[in-house]
Formats: C-alpha cells, sequence, structure tokens
C-alpha cells in the first residue's frame, strides 16, 4: 500500500486507506481494478469528463417535443419565455406546458425554472433518492432567505436548536447556516449527531460536513439547504456532493437539485437525519481536496502556578457551526473573534508559528473532516504572562506560504465569564466546603450534567463515575460532584469552580465562591 501511495505521490496515505478499507476489502470492482493497474484509464476519462462543460440544463421529459425545452411545443414556442404555449400557459410557471411536463414541480423547462424554483417549492415532488433523477445540477444563486436567530439550548453537553418560522418561506440559521423552505408557519427543531462512517463505507463516500437531526411537528419543510464548504475557485458541477439522508431503514443518497456558492439543495418530504458526502474516487482521482475553512482561537486564563496562559487553535471545515464549537469550549476558555476563514486541504499536515510563544504543540498536525463531537483543538500554545499582542501563523506542510494569520491583541480574562482562579491564597476546597448545602440545594439538573461532562474531559472523574452519577436524583448528583471534587485535591475542585461560575454566571453561589478565603 505504501508503494501505491508513494507512486501515485499522495500527501498522505489515509484517503487511499479509506478507500482500500471500502473498495477492496470488500471486493469492489473499483478496488480490483484499482490494484490491476488500471486506474490510468478511469483518470483518462475522468480528465476527459472534465472539458468545459456545456451550460446546464434541464432535461426534457419524454411527452415534450422539440420545443419544449424553449417553453413549450413547437406551437407554442414564441411564448416558451412565458412557460409554455397557450394550451399549457397555466403551467408554464411550474415547468412547461400541460401536454408532457411532468417535471413542473422541480422548474420545468427553462421557461418556467424560475418560478418553479421560487413559487413552486412546497407544491409538488417527492424527495429524491440515488436512484431518482434530479436533471442537471444548476449553480444558480440561493433564495432570497431570512434570517432567523435560534433558541440554543445545552443539554449533557449537547446543542440543539429551535425556532417558529411565522409563515411560508425561505428561513436561514444564523448559528448553523441551514436554510429551511418550509410552505407554512411551523417549528423547527434541530441539532447535530455524530457520523457513523460505517454506513458511508459500502458506498464509497465520506462526510463532507455536519450531520443534523432535523424534525418538523408540522411536515412543513419541503426544501432543506445544507451549507457546503467547496472553496470558492471550486467547480461545483464535479464536486462530487450528494446529501445522506439517514433513517431507520438504512440510509440513501439524495442528488442536489442544486448547487449554489454556499449550499446544497434538496427536496425533502420528510424529515430525520441529513449530512452531506463526497464521494472518495473524486479524491483518489485529484489526489488532494481543498476545502473552504476557519481558524478559531480559544483563549484559557492564566495558570495559578507558572501564570502561563493558554491559546487553543482549532482548524475546521467552513460549514462546522461556530456558535456550538463555543459551546463545548466555554467551560474553560474564551472564544477570540478574529478574521477566520482559510483554505485548507483534507488529510494534510498544518504547523503553527508564534515567535511569542513559550510552547507550541505539537510540532505539526494533520488535517481531517473528523472533528465531532468534541471539537479538540489542534494546537495549543503556551504564552507568558506578559504577552499582550502575538503574531499566529498557519502553514502548509511543504509550502512556504501562509494559509492563515492574524495578529492577535490578547484580552483580559472576562471576570464575568468566570474565567480566573480562585484567588492564590484561597484553598478551593474550602470555598466548596463553605457552600456546600447551598450548592446541593441550589444547583439545576442541567448545569450539574455539564459539570458531570467538564470534570470528565478534564478527567477528574473516570467515564464510569461520570455515567453513574448521571443517574442519580438531582440533589444526590450535586452531594456528588461536590465532594467528588473535594476528596480529589486542589486541581479538582479549582476546575469545579471555574466550571460552575461560567456555566452559572447569575447564581449568587458565584460571588461566595470567588471571594470567599
Amino acid at each position: 500500500m505504501e508503494a501505491i501511495c508513494a507512486a501515485a505521490s499522495w500527501a498522505s496515505p489515509s484517503t487511499f486507506t479509506r478507500f482500500y478499507n471500502v473498495n477492496v476489502a470488500a471486493s469492489h470492482p473499483l478496488g480490483r481494478a484499482l490494484l490491476q493497474g488500471l486506474l490510468d484509464p478511469l483518470k483518462d476519462a475522468d480528465q476527459a469528463a472534465q472539458e468545459p462543460p456545456d451550460p446546464p440544463t434541464l432535461p426534457s421529459d419524454p411527452g415534450d417535443d422539440e420545443g419544449g425545452d424553449e417553453g413549450g411545443d413547437e406551437g407554442g414556442d414564441e411564448g416558451g419565455d412565458e412557460g409554455g404555449d397557450e394550451g399549457g400557459d397555466e403551467g408554464g410557471d411550474e415547468g412547461g406546458d400541460e401536454g408532457g411536463d411532468e417535471r413542473g414541480d422541480e422548474g420545468g423547462d427553462e421557461g418556467g425554472d424560475e418560478g418553479g424554483d421560487e413559487g413552486g417549492l412546497c407544491e409538488g415532488g417527492a424527495e429524491g433518492g440515488a436512484d431518482e433523477a434530479h436533471g442537471a445540477v444548476s449553480l444558480v444563486e440561493p433564495l432570497d432567505w431570512e434570517d432567523f436567530t435560534p433558541e440554543v439550548s445545552l443539554e449533557s453537553w449537547k446543542t440543539s436548536f429551535r425556532f417558529r418560522c411565522p409563515s411560508s418561506g425561505a428561513f436561514r440559521c444564523s448559528s448553523t447556516g441551514l436554510v429551511f423552505v418550509v410552505s407554512k408557519e411551523a417549528e423547527l427543531r434541530y441539532r447535530t449527531v455524530q457520523w457513523d462512517e460505517a454506513l458511508l463505507q459500502s458506498s464509497g463516500r465520506t462526510p463532507a460536513g455536519p450531520l443534523y437531526d432535523i424534525e418538523c411537528p408540522e411536515r412543513a419543510v419541503c426544501e432543506l439547504h445544507l451549507p457546503h464548504c467547496e472553496p470558492e475557485t471550486a467547480d461545483l458541477s464535479h464536486c462530487g456532493l450528494a446529501v445522506a439522508h439517514i433513517s431507520d431503514s438504512g440510509v440513501t443518497f439524495l442528488e442536489p437539485l442544486r448547487i449554489t456558492q454556499s449550499h446544497v439543495v434538496v427536496r425533502v418530504s420528510g424529515l430525520s437525519v441529513f449530512g452531506l458526502v463526497w464521494q472518495i474516487l473524486d479524491w483518489i482521482y485529484h489526489k488532494i481536496k481543498s476545502v473552504s475553512g476557519q481558524v478559531l482561537l480559544f483563549l484559557a486564563a492564566k495558570n495559578p502556578l507558572s501564570q502561563l496562559r493558554k491559546l487553543n487553535v482549532l482548524l475546521l471545515p467552513w460549514n462546522v457551526s461556530v456558535d456550538e464549537v463555543e459551546t463545548k469550549q466555554r467551560s474553560t476558555t474564551e472564544f477570540i473573534d478574529a478574521p477566520s476563514r482559510c483554505q485548507l486541504v483534507v488529510d494534510q499536515h498544518y504547523s503553527v508559528t508564534c515567535p511569542s510563544a513559550e510552547i507550541v504543540q505539537p510540532e505539526r498536525a494533520l488535517f481531517d473532516m473528523d472533528n465531532e463531537p468534541n471539537y479538540p483543538p489542534l494546537f495549543q500554545l503556551r504564552l507568558p504572562p506578559e504577552s499582550s499582542r502575538v503574531s499566529i501563523r498557519v502553514r502548509e506542510e511543504g509550502r512556504s506560504e501562509e494559509v492563515w494569520s492574524h495578529e492577535l491583541d490578547l484580552p483580559e480574562p472576562s471576570l464575568s465569564r468566570g474565567d480566573s482562579p480562585p484567588p492564590p491564597h484561597a484553598d478551593p476546597r474550602s470555598l466548596l466546603r463553605s457552600v456546600r448545602i447551598d450548592f446541593i440545594e441550589k444547583v439545576s439538573e442541567p448545569v450539574l450534567h455539564q459539570l458531570l461532562d467538564l470534570l470528565q474531559q478534564e478527567e477528574v472523574l473516570n467515564p464510569g463515575e461520570a455515567e453513574s452519577a448521571r443517574e442519580k436524583p438531582r440533589a444526590e448528583k450535586a452531594r456528588f460532584v461536590l465532594d467528588t471534587a473535594v476528596k480529589k485535591g486542589q486541581r479538582a475542585a479549582s476546575v469545579l469552580i471555574r466550571g460552575f461560575c461560567r456555566l452559572d454566571p447569575s447564581s449568587e453561589l458565584r460571588g461566595r465562591l470567588r471571594t470567599k478565603v
């Protein structure tokens, strides 16, 4: 396998390994062809397929005559731009004349395409699948949508979003970038869930973005726009994107109704779990896969002993929600707002340089799309306490130019968010003991679940302890959390205090924990 990777000049064998496991181990003919040296003819065919394509058009229905593509039959050709001949004028806006165009609900012929996209989105049509023809990808601008800010809730460290659409129309979530086209007033509930790549293996596909579990009790969603991370220079007609639809019956793949510069659009008739996927063969042919990415920065408080400050650097695809990442990081760090967009290569190594940092670790790290559910940092910098401005550079291995750079003015720790540690002279265990009764009585169930996740993440609790605590009643759970942190020492108590002050900043206990000696 290493010889094959070297001969093909892949920067990293991980993509090929994934392809090998999927297609060769499964005795897939494409895998056997690869090992038999037959990939070159496939590459030649792929290159021929990438000749400048003709302008995309929707296929004619078998029932249409030669003039159907222009808006109707020959007798109504002059009226094609208006939707068809006189006999089919009423159907023109939905796809062509009544005589033969059954694709009106998908945009219809050229004369009725605009009306189909904007006026008939929820008026018919079934959800597309892998065996259902949606027609050519249409690289059109997105619909006009109304932005909304969803209601966000956090339960057991899982972020959920909620919004009620006031009427029919297109609505875009400011947190996730998802666009919902609805036929009437309706409530939307959605959250990200973790991919199970085993579901994708037999089809030779890999995740291309977050996976969303979407509910709408009114069943009013007829179109779904999922944000992609294709770079601005990408040829969207050959990007290999599709939408995985996961339900109780398994996984199906929906071909896009259209792809815009920001979203992949599919028609849906029912909701469950949806996410973008790529064809792995697209990576095999072209050896690299570039994506539009983002660099996110999270700053922790000064360490009370070393006084160093920790800066976490995350490299993520552009279509990952910053709000959700911040939710996962906020218990111990503070998000630093900075220009973040860049272009990254999947399965490529990167490095970070910062002259002011005392430590940058690791020296190099691999960027991939597998970053859920916790979105861990790819790099961590340790900054001296006197640092007020630092210069950060991200470089791709083997290239001298920078992928991303920023001159960062470090903020002071945000006291309102509970970033600073307890006073050096205060034993955090004593602080916890002093508020024990009130903590047990007043801390809420959601905060306790988040504290359990935090204590497990910081290795104060092991998975068995955390799982056992979750099954206890609220008061017993609060007693266990506080008493365990006290028993496990000053560091464990400090983690609990910082986490509680961050997660419940309005609690009167916060002031007592931060000031009482």
